[in-house]
Order: structure tokens, then C-alpha cells, then sequence
């Protein structure tokens, strides 16, 4: 049952799951979906408070009518009557995915980032993020998260890689989704197109034929590449590589973390 839309300054109130705003958010659980629609989700107070600064364009916010709530509750009220939709906290819980009371969600309209930031030669001092087929959306959350806090312009993710818009990615990236733009390459032609338009240097880890990370100039100019976590990165990229770093570890360690490898070669840029 719905009410309050006719402007009596009621709450708006959704009580069933049969209700066709219930049945989206459900929907949008599956990237094909949210591909489809151009819609996605986002949970927690803090995610919803960014992408109202941010003044991202939502189509509406479920509320949980639970005591716990009634701060981001009303405010959502205040501001947007017409957008927020309160539903008992067992409703809630039934749809939510967040393992611990987000209490509050909305359904937000996928941004379209202006790719003239790649080549914007105000820009061009700025290093970008180059991921190649990621596949764990904390891995892929937390760099998109570390290359806000390092001063990172954009993300470029290659045709593979998690999806940015699932509810595990974007919890991971803490907000910093609204401010970091975002780009898909469908192929690793179209990318090195992108790197060499830009003027930026491609750079690869190689733990065969690289230099220690901190002899290399990763300082400025840098589309820095982290390659998936079984497989690496992909020969061509390699190969058009200009320059060759790894990250030196003892002995007895295989390999590190990519989240971790990302965070200590984008932090370089700050140390120098």
C-alpha cells in the first residue's frame, strides 16, 4: 500500500513487495539489469549523504521507518518529498544486502563522465588508473577509493572487470565513487589509443623485467596498470609498456595483494 502522494504532506509509504519500487531494487541486484536500465543502487547513510552533495540524479530513496533512522529519514522527507519512500524495517531487511543496518538506500541514474579529462592538457601532469580485468569488487573499491586519496584524474577499467556499479564494489570505494570519473575500454587497441592521446606513459608492474618502483619516475604523466589478479596483465599491454617497475618482496612472498601492489605504487606519487 502507498500513501501520502497526494500532496497532503503525509510521508510517502510503501508496506508491500509486490510494489513495482520494491521489485526495481530487487531487479537491480543483477548487472544486466542495471545495465539495461542505466540504474543502480547505493546503501548506507553515507553513500546517500555524497551522492546528495555530489548532487548525483536519483530517482528515489527508501527509508526504514526504523527509530535508528528517523535523522536521515526526515531530512530525505524535507528535501526531496516526492523521491523518499518509507518502509517497515522487515521490508527493508528483505531487500537490503548490507549485512549490518544501512537502514536507508536510493536508486541513482548511472553517471556519464566527459572523457575530455583524458586528454585536457590542464590535466596532463596527473596520473590515471589503468585496471585490467579486476575481479573482486573490494579489490576494485579500494582502488578507485586509493586513487582519490592519491590525486589520481580518472580509472580506466579494460572489458572484464568487476562491475563498478554492484553494491560490494561501491561500498568498498567509501564515497569516492561521486568523485572519481570513471571509463570502460572495451579492448586493449581502444586503451592504448586513449594512453598515447593523453601523452601519459604506460606503466606496468613486471616482477621479472621490472626496476625497483622507487627508481622509477612515477611522480607525474602516469597510466599506471594493475592486472588481474590470477593472470596478470595482458601481454600487449606489456609489451607496449614504457616502463617496466616491481614491487621488491622477500624471499619467501610470491605476491602481494593487487589492492595492496595498486595502493603502494599510487602512493609513490605522493612520497616523491
Amino acid at each position: 500500500m502507498l500513501r501520502g502522494e497526494n500532496g497532503s504532506g503525509e510521508e510517502l509509504r510503501i508496506t508491500s513487495d509486490q510494489n513495482p519500487r520494491i521489485k526495481q531494487v530487487v531487479r537491480l541486484r543483477k548487472k544486466k539489469c542495471r545495465d539495461r536500465e542505466g540504474l543502480f543502487l547505493i546503501e548506507g547513510t553515507n553513500s546517500v549523504v555524497e551522492s546528495l552533495t555530489m548532487k548525483w540524479d536519483a530517482e528515489y530513496y527508501i527509508v526504514s521507518d526504523s527509530a535508528s533512522m528517523s535523522g536521515i529519514r526526515s531530512s530525505l522527507v524535507k528535501k526531496w518529498p516526492s523521491r523518499t519512500f518509507v518502509v517497515p524495517e522487515r521490508l527493508f531487511d528483505r531487500v537490503s544486502d548490507a549485512e549490518t543496518g544501512a537502514g536507508v538506500m536510493g536508486v541513482i541514474k548511472k553517471p556519464h563522465w566527459n572523457t575530455e579529462i583524458l586528454t585536457d592538457p590542464d590535466q596532463a601532469d596527473r596520473n590515471i588508473l589503468i585496471l585490467d580485468r579486476i575481479q573482486d569488487p573490494g579489490n576494485l573499491g579500494t582502488m578507485i577509493r586509493t586513487a582519490a586519496a592519491a590525486g589520481y584524474c580518472a580509472v580506466i577499467a579494460l572489458k572484464g572487470t568487476a562491475d563498478l556499479f554492484s553494491v560490494k564494489t561501491l561500498r568498498s570505494t567509501a564515497g569516492m565513487v561521486f568523485h572519481m570519473p570513471y571509463f570502460v575500454a572495451q579492448n586493449n587497441e581502444d586503451l592504448l589509443k586513449i594512453v598515447r592521446s593523453s601523452g601519459r606513459r604506460l606503466v606496468v608492474t613486471d616482477p621479472e623485467k621490472g626496476i625497483p618502483y622507487f627508481d622509477g619516475d612515477l611522480n607525474k604523466g602516469v597510466a599506471l596498470v594493475i592486472g588481474n589478479e590470477g593472470q596478470g596483465i595482458s601481454h600487449e599491454l606489456m609489451e607496449n609498456a614504457d616502463l617496466r617497475v616491481t614491487i621488491p618482496m622477500a624471499p619467501e612472498v610470491e605476491s602481494l595483494n593487487a589492492g595492496i601492489s595498486a595502493a603502494i605504487l599510487m602512493y609513490e606519487t605522493v612520497r616523491k
